[in-house]
């Protein structure tokens, strides 16, 4: 199983390390200020200004508090945007070593979410909210001692409503995660739709279902901004609390000091620590939220990290490869030789040419290659149901995965050899822009496109599932080209009722040159 990343790894250990730095040296310098503002009232009580070296230590701590804040924010966001891009990398590379029919068997809004909801709450916790929690843990201590140390009274006074306030705030934000689950759940359900709906939007409209549509998705924004509210009511609620009990500590203390006749400096400075203690004490509040978001996120990230992933090898040299099966299903193919698997003798449960290229892992069949005599991993080219091209430009749709890359040269002869030199014809040459999945090809081209790719690979097996290489009335040529420039091994698995492709069929054609 796959685990989430771990937080104190790369350069993340030197910004964990650095926050709690800052944290501490900026609750030095709220100390200093404090100490500077009681002496600048007792001056100022006295009936003269304040002396430089206090109003130079007043002004420096605040410049201090200022700038140790804006570096802890930096590291926290570094820490955050660290973290979140090591946990996508996680979450990619898990679902590339997937089984193709788990992730097929999945939502892909429900998939995309990942990169999206779960990545905010990572970056929203580690970076805004465990950086706010760390920096607390040296704040509220510092400010408590400063304020003790400036009067004793002063600081029982203080704390009492605060302890108070504090407690019943805990108490109360133990539902806070339920109300996070709730507001995930509706929140998903509403982004996962509409990733899936968006794509195919006109022909909702053209089947009449647009007034449907946006009637359903009023009805889930209303449930959305209901636990929407009561989420943000009760953690607004957690900070209000706070700040009331801010307002009876600030009142308790002005009773207090005129009780026991306070020094006015000494007051001042207590009021000051007491914004200063509130100040992490209402952030703690946002720290929780942000804490249960993650909590949330991070199960269902894990669930996902759950499933059985392993990434495939790639490799190959050229070699003339012979294949066998063993298992619900007997086959063979000799090295360097066609075959074209009979639909109707293939098991319904399990796609074979998944099975043989690695896509799908199934424990009931058992593919061996080899070469020479000895086993090896392919090099194997599959040209599925689905284009497998990526937006960007014509050269790197021909050179996926091919390092290091063919020269222009190479790629123009495979194109020739493919008939899609036209594609690179323009004035924008092999820097001509492909549409995601080929939109902007032909299907016969976006075949012949992952063909010369195959070619330019110098892939060992080469598996076509049958129902695309019809669309290409040519296939069966361009295998020949292929045959005849490479070593490769051709299977191919039409679907039930298609035309079969004869792979004893040659062609001529001019020689190919891969």
């Amino acid at each position: 199983m796959t685990r989430l990343p771990r937080l104190m790894t790369k350069d993340r250990i030197g910004d964990a390390v650095l926050i709690p730095v800052f944290s501490i040296l900026q609750a030095v310098a709220m100390g200093l200020g404090a100490f500077a503002t009681r002496d600048a009232f007792a001056a100022l009580h006295a009936g003269h200004p304040p002396d430089l070296r206090v109003l130079i230590q007043l002004l420096g701590a605040g410049l201090a508090v200022a700038l140790f804040g804006w570096c802890i924010k930096q590291r926290a966001e570094a820490l955050g945007q660290s973290y979140a891009n090591d946990l996508r990398i996680t979450i990619y590379r898990h679902i590339a070593g997937m089984d193709l029919t788990a992730v097929e068997q999945r939502r892909v809004g429900a998939l995309s979410l990942r990169f999206v909801g779960d990545l905010s709450a990572a970056r929203n916790w580690f970076g805004r909210g465990l950086p706010l929690a760390i920096s607390a843990m040296f704040v509220l201590p510092s400010a408590g001692a400063v304020l003790w140390l400036l009067n004793p009274h002063l600081a029982l006074a203080a704390f009492l409503p605060l302890a108070i306030m504090a407690g019943l705030t805990i108490a109360i934000a133990v539902g806070l995660e339920a109300r996070h689950r709730n507001l995930r759940s509706k929140r998903a359900a509403i982004s996962i739709s509409m990733i899936e709906r968006i794509a195919v939007a006109p022909m909702l409209d053209l089947l009449g279902r647009t007034d449907k549509e946006i009637e359903t998705l009023t009805e889930n924004g209303q449930r959305l901004r209901h636990n929407s509210l009561s989420r943000a009511g009760l953690r607004n609620g957690l900070s209000g609390m706070i700040e009331a009990g801010a307002a009876i500590a600030g009142m308790c203390v002005l009773i207090t000091a005129g009780m026991i006749g306070a020094m006015t400096g000494s007051v001042a400075a207590a009021l000051a620590m007491i914004a200063i203690l509130v100040a992490p004490l209402r952030e703690l509040a946002l720290v929780w939220d942000r804490y249960c978001a993650w909590r949330v996120a991070g199960e269902k990230a894990q669930n996902l990290l759950r499933q059985d992933s392993a990434n495939r090898e790639v490799s190959g040299h050229g070699r003339a490869v012979a294949i066998s099966i063993d298992g619900a299903v007997t086959l063979s193919a000799a090295a360097a030789t066609r075959i074209t698997l009979c639909p109707h003798q293939m098991p319904k449960d399990a796609n074979i040419l998944r099975i043989m290229a690695g896509l799908d892992r199934n424990s009931d069949f058992k593919v061996r290659f080899q070469a020479e005599g000895h086993a090896v991993t392919p090099r194997c080219a599959y040209i599925g149901n689905q284009p497998a091209i990526l937006q960007g430009s014509l050269r790197r749709a021909l050179t996926l995965g091919l390092h290091p890359r063919p020269k222009d040269r190479r790629i123009h002869r495979v194109l020739a050899d493919f008939d899609l030199q036209h594609l690179a014809d323009g004035p924008k040459g092999l820097d001509r822009r492909v549409a995601e999945a080929g939109r902007d090809l032909s299907a016969p081209e976006q075949v012949r496109l992952e063909l010369a790719r195959a070619a330019l690979a110098r892939a060992e097996v080469v598996l076509i599932e049958g129902s695309r290489a019809v669309l290409e009335p040519q296939t069966e040529r361009y295998l020949d080209i292929m045959q005849q420039g490479t070593t490769c091994t051709i299977v191919l698995q039409p679907m039930a009722g298609l035309h079969r492709l004869d792979s004893g069929c040659v062609m001529g054609h001019a020689s190919p040159t891969f």
